[in-house]
C-alpha cells in the first residue's frame, strides 16, 4: 500500500538529459511508476451525475493536487460533481484499490467549462483527506524565457481500446513551441494566434508533444541546468499536432500558494 501517514519527502531532481537538439519521441509506458521521476503523478476519477470521468494530476504538497479545471469539473457534467478519488502513480488495475477521497477541490476564478475562450484560466487543485507519503512534486522559480526550443517532458495516464478506464502511466518528450491565446471559439472550431515566446505574462504555452485526452492535467517539465522542473500542466489539443498547457507563471503560482495556505471549502457542497 503506497499510501501512509507521515512525513512527505520532495522528490529528488533528476540531473541528466540527453544533449543535443530536442529528439521527440512518442507515448510509450512508463513500467515502474514508483521511482521518484513518476512517483507524484496521479490518476484522477471523478464521479459525476450520471457517470463518470478520468484525468491526471500531480502532487505539490502532501495534500494538494494540482490539475485542470476540467478534470474536476468534466463537460459530461460539470455542475453535479459527486466525488473525486485520486490515485498516486498507480500501475495498472490492481494497484487502483488505494485510492484517496478528496475533502475539497476548487477551480481557478474565471475558469467556465461552457465557455473556451476561459482555456487559459483551466486551473484546479484537490485536497486529499489524508496525506502522502511517497514523494510530492515542489513547485520552483525558473524563468519561463527558456523554454522555447527545449525538449518539454509529459506524464499522465491514458485510455487505450484494452484499458479504456487508463489504470496506466504514459510519457513523452517533444518541442516547446511558444506561447498562444484563444481569441475566439465555436463549438470545437478555435482562433488560437501563436508566437514563437515565453514570459511570465504567458498564459497558455504552445507545445508538440504526443498526448491523449485523459492526459489532461498531467505535469510537464524541462530540464533547467541539469535539474528537472515543473513548468506547467498539459491542458489539452488544439488540432492534432498543436496542444496546449498551462503555464505556472508567478502569477498562477500565487493562487497556488493561496489555495494551500488559507485552505479550500470542506464537501459536502458545489465548489
Amino acid at each position: 500500500m503506497y499510501v501512509t501517514l507521515g512525513r512527505a519527502e520532495p522528490i529528488a531532481p533528476v540531473t541528466t538529459e540527453t544533449p543535443g537538439p530536442v529528439r521527440p519521441f512518442p507515448l510509450e509506458r512508463v513500467n515502474d511508476t514508483k521511482t521518484r521521476e513518476f512517483g507524484a503523478i496521479c490518476r484522477i476519477f471523478t464521479k459525476v451525475e450520471g457517470g463518470h470521468s478520468i484525468g491526471s494530476g500531480v502532487l505539490i504538497t502532501p495534500r494538494h493536487v494540482l490539475t485542470c479545471a476540467h478534470v474536476i469539473r468534466p463537460q459530461q457534467n460539470p455542475d453535479m460533481v459527486m466525488s473525486i478519488t485520486v490515485f498516486v502513480a498507480p500501475n495498472g488495475p490492481a494497484d487502483t484499490k488505494n485510492g484517496i477521497k478528496a475533502d475539497g477541490w476548487a477551480v481557478k476564478p474565471g475558469w467556465s467549462p461552457r465557455c473556451c475562450r476561459s482555456d487559459d484560466d483551466d486551473l484546479g487543485i484537490i485536497r486529499l483527506s489524508k496525506p502522502v507519503t511517497t514523494g510530492v512534486w515542489p513547485i520552483v522559480p525558473f524563468d519561463p524565457r527558456r523554454l522555447v526550443t527545449k525538449a518539454g517532458y509529459l506524464a499522465g495516464y491514458r485510455a487505450v481500446q484494452a484499458d479504456p478506464e487508463a489504470h496506466y502511466m504514459y510519457r513523452s518528450r517533444g518541442v516547446i513551441k511558444g506561447s498562444m491565446s484563444i481569441n475566439w471559439c465555436q463549438g470545437k472550431q478555435l482562433l488560437w494566434p501563436n508566437w514563437p515566446s515565453i514570459d511570465q505574462r504567458t498564459r497558455l504555452v504552445w507545445h508538440e508533444l504526443d498526448t491523449d485526452p485523459v492526459m489532461s492535467g498531467g505535469p510537464m517539465w524541462s530540464f533547467f541546468d541539469k535539474q528537472r522542473v515543473l513548468w506547467g500542466l498539459h491542458a489539452g489539443d488544439i488540432d492534432g499536432k498543436n496542444k496546449k498547457a498551462i503555464l505556472l507563471s508567478q502569477k498562477v503560482v500565487v493562487q497556488i500558494r493561496e489555495w494551500v495556505s488559507k485552505g479550500l471549502p470542506r464537501l459536502p457542497g458545489r465548489l
